[in-house]
């Protein structure tokens, strides 16, 4: 049920000075959900160097929901 996963858009060009701005919000409304399973529930962001044939990880991070519910 926590299993969802969204995609932003991905950035054609990154600025000289090597700053992204992606300018979205990704938004999460998980219905019917136990507490408990929410308490147990992470959210991960990875950042991907898309390539051609195939994908790069360039940056990870993960946390806890309980940190924001």
């Amino acid at each position: 049920m926590l299993d969802e996963k969204k995609f932003s858009k991905p950035l054609k060009e990154i600025s000289n000075v090597g700053v992204a701005l992606w300018n979205e919000h990704i938004f999460f409304e998980p219905r019917n959900v136990e507490e408990k399973k929410l308490a147990e529930g992470k959210i991960e962001i990875k950042v991907m160097d898309k390539g051609f044939f195939k994908d790069a990880l360039i940056g990870y991070y993960e946390f806890d929901l309980t940190q924001i519910y």
